[in-house]
């Protein structure tokens, strides 16, 4: 069963506020793709609740890090982004991948991604496939998106209310989803 739901997250900064951010920190935010790769095999090696020596790149532990208690099971990762780095990364290193683009945008992205997963030999479906309907410009456009990417193969989904005009109207925000909700169980 195909599912569309309302979704937070964080992250979703414009560029030019995410260069004052890595200015900010000292960084490049031209190395932000080997960050992320870095950041990855940290957490992970984090969340088995041992002490750990890391010395990456960017970063380093010495005897430290443990996470106690650990998690009882891994925790996924999903990646994002739309260039062919961002595809190879999120096959290689993630457990799901979530596209903010339109239906097709989302649809071409899905296929490079498998075919990133196929290269790794991982298989598409034990990965995660989800549409931020971000430049869908109505509620009707926003459900059409996401037909198209469930229809592809995506599984999860994502109503994205912000910049449709709505203003700072928690009503109207919640009045968008429930209209698109309404359209998506109507067809």
């Amino acid at each position: 069963m195909w599912t569309c739901c309302p979704a937070s997250g964080c992250g979703w900064a414009s560029a030019s506020v995410e260069d004052v951010e890595f200015e900010a920190l000292g960084c490049d935010f031209r190395t932000r793709g080997k960050r992320i790769d870095e950041q990855i095999e940290l957490l992970r090696q984090l969340w088995t609740g041992e002490v750990l020596d890391f010395r990456g790149e960017y970063d380093r532990i010495d005897r430290g890090g443990c996470i106690n208690p650990a998690p009882s099971r891994q925790i996924p990762l999903w990646l994002g982004g739309h260039t062919e780095p961002c595809f190879k990364r999120g096959a290689r290193l993630g457990d799901g991948f979530i596209f903010a683009a339109t239906g097709e945008g989302a649809v071409a992205g899905w296929e490079r991604v498998k075919f990133h997963l196929a290269a790794y030999g991982r298989d598409a479906d034990d990965f995660g496939a989800e549409l931020l309907t971000l430049f869908a410009r109505d509620a009707q456009e926003s459900v059409d998106h996401l037909r198209r990417f469930r229809d592809a193969g995506g599984q999860y989904g994502c109503f994205h209310s912000l910049d449709k005009g709505l203003g700072n109207s928690v009503d109207a925000h919640i009045d968008f989803i429930a209209e698109t909700r309404r359209i998506w169980d109507t067809g």
